[in-house]
């Protein structure tokens, strides 16, 4: 939670190669209390991304129904069902990470087939955006602190190396950092 006293995971397995069925979802646990919260409404839910608000989780959910992409949903705390969030235009959603200000989602989204590339979204599913439009998948998007970047790992086809960029979201320049993946911003950002 945004301000550190819970923690989300996912406790979803999915294995389609031998047609497992999905099962697993969403885990809220209080460490200091040790009380886990099985959120029943974010079943088969994936890569849980905690608003910045503290009123709600964006996930991706697989499997539901059998063999559909992953989409975006939004679920909350008091046992309401989790909202889908209808993206037009977008195939495959997966890997939710919130602005600081709560207001809007990035992710990884398949709009043209079989490329992965960074969107981003209003926080009701209106707006979407693909930010990065190449041959190269991109995956893993992750907010700067102070909403003006967005690092997200490139995965260039021809050499298999990933890399990890940098997006300035005000004028859409993009900077390769260094090699690696899956980063993560330090809290001041720097």
């Amino acid at each position: 939670s945004p301000d550190g006293s819970r923690l989300v995971f996912s406790t979803t397995y999915h294995d389609t190669y031998y047609g497992l069925p999905c099962t697993g979802g969403l885990v809220v646990v209080d460490p200091e209390m040790r009380q886990t919260n099985v959120l029943s409404t974010a079943r088969c839910g994936m890569s849980p991304a905690w608003a910045p608000t503290g009123d709600a989780i964006a996930f991706s959910r697989c499997c539901e129904p059998r063999d559909a992409p992953p989409q975006l949903y939004l679920v909350t705390l008091d046992g309401s069902p989790a909202v889908p969030l209808f993206i037009p235009g977008v195939l495959w959603a997966d890997a939710p990470s919130w602005s600081p200000d709560g207001k809007r989602i990035a992710f990884e989204c398949i709009v043209t087939p079989m490329i992965r590339s960074v969107c981003i979204v209003n926080r009701d599913g209106t707006h979407p955006v693909r930010l990065t439009i190449d041959d190269a998948g991109a995956t893993y998007p992750t907010w700067s602190p102070d909403g003006n970047w967005l690092a997200f790992t490139r995965h260039e086809a021809t050499t298999r190396i990933a890399h990890i960029m940098l997006l300035n979201l005000q004028d859409g320049s993009v900077t390769r950092l260094t090699t690696g993946w899956d980063a993560a911003w330090s809290r001041d950002g720097k």
